[in-house]
Parts: C-alpha cells; structure tokens; sequence
C-alpha cells in the first residue's frame, strides 16, 4: 500500500489581477443632486459601465471556478478522513485477537440485547457483516446463536403473513435457529394483545420445542393453547415463565376459566418457574416438579390460599417472589421454607397483603429481602420484625411509578430497618430524598453498623443541598460506609459517588 501526493494545477486559483475600479471623485455631487452631467463625464462613465460589467462576467467566472475548486476540497478532505478509518481498522488491535478471545467478547456483548433476533440491527447479524474472520468465529459457535427473541410488538414486520418480508424473516429465524444445532435454545416471545396463534414464526419456535432451556411469553388465551403440542417434549426446560400482561390479573380468572394447559406437565429439569396474570389452576403440572423448582414467582390475586399451600411442597426453592394482591386473611397457617435465601414481595395500592404475607413465613436461612411497592402507593404497609434478624444481609427497596414516602410519620421504614442490624448491602429507588433516613445513619454509629454498601436512586434528588447532607453522613461514617452510589436515573447522570474516602460529583 502506498500514498499518493495529488499536485494537479486544477487544485490552485488565483485571483483575478486586471480588475477595474471607479473613479468617484465629482460623482458625489451627481448622485446627491439632480444635476445633468456634462458630455465628457458622460463619456467616462460610459467607458467605466462597460468595464465594470466585464468584471462582473469575470468574477462570475472566478466563482465558478471557486466552486469547483471547493467541491473537490470537499471531496479529497473525505477521502482523506475515510483514509485514515480505513488504516485505523487496519491496525487496530481487535484485529490480532485469538479466536477464544473474540467469542467471549462476543459472548459477552451478546447479553441483554432488546432487538428481535432476526431484525438486521441485532448485534449477532452485524458482526457476521464485518468480515470473514468475525464471521467464522460467530458461526463456529452454536451458544451466541442460542437466543431467540421475537418481539411482536416493536417490529411490525413479525406479525404479517405471507408477504415477502415476512418470508424473509422466517428464513432469518430458521438460520439462527439452525446454527444452534442441538444445543439448548432460550426463547423469548413478546406479544400481548395480539392474537399470533398460527404465526409461522411461533410455529417455528414450536417445532423446535424439545430443545428449549429458558422459555418466557406474554401472550393471550389462545396463543398458550397453541402450546399444548409441545406436552412431553419438554423435557430439556429449566426456565418458564408465564404472563399475559394484557388481560392482568384482574381479568385474568374470566379469560382462563375453561382453560387448561397441558403443555407443561411433563418438565422434569425444571428449576425456575414464573406465573403472573394467569392463575395457577390452569396449569398441569406434575407435583415432582415443585420438589425441584430453586425459584418460584407467583400473584395471589383470587388464588391466595391455592398459591400459598403449594409453597411448602418446594422442598429446595431458595428464591422466591410473592406478589400480594389479594385476600390474604383466610389464610391462617404458618408456612416454613428453610431453604428459602432470597425473598421479594411486591404491593400495590389496593392491598395490603404485604405485612400479612410476611407475617405468615417462616424463614430461618433469609439473607436478602426485597420490597417492592408498585402503582402509586401513598403509604406502604410494611412488615413488622418482633425481635432483630440477625441472618438479613442485603436489603432493597423500591417504589416503582409511586409516590411513596419513606420518611412516613409512623417511623416503621426506621424501625425496620433496626431489626435489621447486620446488612451490609442497603438498595433504595425512592421518589423523595429520605432525610430521617439518613439523620439516623449521620447522628446513631449503632444504626446499621455493618453497612459497607448503599446504593440510593431518587427521582427528586437535588445537586447541591441533598449531595451536601450525604457528604456530611459520610463525614461521620467513613470507617465503615465503603461505597456509595446516588443519582438520578430521570437525568441518567450520576450526581454522587463515594468510594474509599473520596466523594465525585457528576
């Protein structure tokens, strides 16, 4: 490869010398007045029109030339800027990457992707555009390949049928699909509301069903009982979950009355295991498979008594999310689940199903408890500790699309929080800057003394006078506070950082 030096005589221009100028002197009076000029001004004024018109016709030209002149200025200074990406990529060091190397990026870059599969902005499709080398190693491993998402609602290109567009995108599918060979797959469907019973790219997934790991939908009644072909080919499962947002639970009961789903009854490697919006009883489940199950997500809206006697059969669940949205005061028997590390429990505003819930479990090996209050909680219910656990280690709070306050006057949120003295890792997304919260950890050393780990998320967090209130807490607390992080995720810029004794404003 070589560079050329490009010295074309077309590249310089020089500005015309023979240009012609007008005498003015006399003609201030002429133009001020309407005095008649003289023969011979006539004369010279004359000569001094045509001269000047030819300058106009030269400077014309001179423009033009200036014109070309720019357009290719303008052309060699792109090719010069496309040059220099072109020996940029050259040289750049993800060129002499080893293979081994280069899949685990691309593993790595690969999760938490939010594009369909097989849309052509997927990370997987421009990486197999880049070059052989990309491409090769991308084909030569089946596990990149082992995601399929389809979201129905964001790409519109998914629910037509028999166009040509949608042809393509079944060919699409079936590539992906088919560079996985016979490895586990994780699917991922999204449609709720849309009726895609009968899609070829639903069917295709279906066909496919005995190589499935993970499978996730949000879809209407009559796209789950499309899956009933898949009973007894599930064998390689060990992730489901279950939803359809569309209906929510409320509704829900009406839509399933006369359902039942038989595709999950066999599911014997199943471990982690998620139901909302759908009721529990039209599932056909082996009971074998609760034994199993490490996690278990379920709602209690009209089925609180079913879902909550099903919780002691799980012999080995260790996590295990509740949402409390229903009548939870029927139930009356104590629920013991040793194995349980993990709890989540979510609230909404029309129940307070939360403290009850709690009140009924039982467990011993607790080492993170979650709290979730959702849709425009004034005042949470929160739930009462008798005496300290010792076993809580992380705590996390969140108040999602709620107005909630945590500084509420009752002094429970506190309270809490003091039978809960051995956390180490403190989570709160909170709407308002909670001061007595943080006047507790400023003014008591013995409130939460093991803390090393505070992550604090507000919506109306203030620059200076809330950052300057941390700033003090942390002045006091400093030998034992390690990390803080606070911000406000509307602005999606961090506004405090605290790590090691040193604190960064954003």
């Amino acid at each position: 490869m070589s560079v050329h030096l490009n010295d074309e005589a077309s590249l310089t221009l020089e500005f015309p010398s023979s240009l012609h100028t007008l005498d003015v002197s006399g003609l201030g009076l002429l133009v001020s007045t309407n005095t008649a000029p003289t023969d011979l001004q006539r004369t010279v004024l004359g000569t001094a029109l045509a001269r000047r018109s030819v300058d106009i016709a030269v400077l014309h030209q001179k423009l033009e030339e200036c014109k070309k002149l720019h357009l290719r200025l303008r052309q060699d200074l792109g090719t010069a800027k496309s040059d220099i990406r072109t020996i940029k990529s050259i040289i750049h060091p993800v060129r002499v990457l080893p293979p081994e190397l280069l899949r685990e990026i691309f593993m790595y870059r690969r999760k938490g992707g939010s594009n369909a599969c097989v849309s052509p902005t997927d990370n997987l499709w421009r990486w197999v555009q880049v070059c052989r080398y990309w491409r090769d190693v991308c084909v030569d491993v089946p596990s990149l390949w082992s995601d399929v998402r389809l979201d129905f609602v964001t790409d519109d290109s998914l629910r037509t049928s028999g166009s040509p567009s949608s042809r393509h995108v079944l060919r699409v599918l079936n590539k992906r699909v088919s560079r996985c060979m016979s490895i586990p797959i994780d699917v991922t469907i999204i449609a709720p509301r849309l009726h895609i019973a009968g899609n070829a790219l639903v069917n295709s997934i279906i066909s496919r069903c005995s190589q499935w790991r993970t499978f996730a939908m949000d879809a209407p009644e009559d796209v789950w009982r499309t899956l009933d072909i898949c009973e007894g080919s599930l064998g390689a499962l060990k992730s489901l979950a279950i939803s359809d947002t569309y209906h929510g639970t409320s509704t829900a009961n009406l839509m399933y009355a006369h359902t039942t789903l038989l595709s999950f009854s066999y599911a014997p490697s199943l471990l982690s295991m998620s139901i909302t919006d759908i009721p529990l009883r039209t599932l056909m489940i082996a009971p074998t498979t609760f034994h199993n199950l490490k996690a278990f997500h379920v709602h209690l809206y009209n089925q609180a008594s079913a879902a909550l006697e099903l919780l002691p059969r799980m012999s080995s669940v260790c996590y295990l999310e509740i949402t409390c949205d229903g009548n939870v005061k029927p139930f009356n028997r104590i629920i013991h689940l040793p194995t349980v590390t993990s709890l989540t429990l979510r609230d909404g505003p029309s129940s307070d199903g939360l403290p009850v819930v709690w009140s009924l479990l039982r467990l011993n090996n607790l080492r993170k408890l979650s709290l979730r209050y959702e849709d425009n909680i004034l005042h949470p219910a929160w739930p009462r500790l008798s005496s300290p656990d010792y076993g809580i280690i992380s705590f996390n709070l969140s108040f999602t699309e709620s107005v909630g306050d945590f500084d509420y006057h009752d002094d429970a949120s506190i309270a809490l929080l003091r039978n809960l003295p051995n956390i180490k890792n403190l989570q709160l997304t909170l709407p308002y800057f909670c001061t007595r919260l943080f006047s507790e950890l400023r003014d008591n050393p013995k409130f939460l003394p093991r803390l090393v780990d505070l992550t604090f998320l507000c919506w109306d967090l203030q620059a200076e006078t809330d950052i300057a209130f941390i700033a003090d807490m942390l002045s006091r607390r400093r030998c034992a506070l390690e990390c803080l992080q606070s911000y406000n995720p509307g602005l999606e810029v961090s506004i405090g950082y605290w790590s090691k004794g040193i604190i960064y404003v954003v």
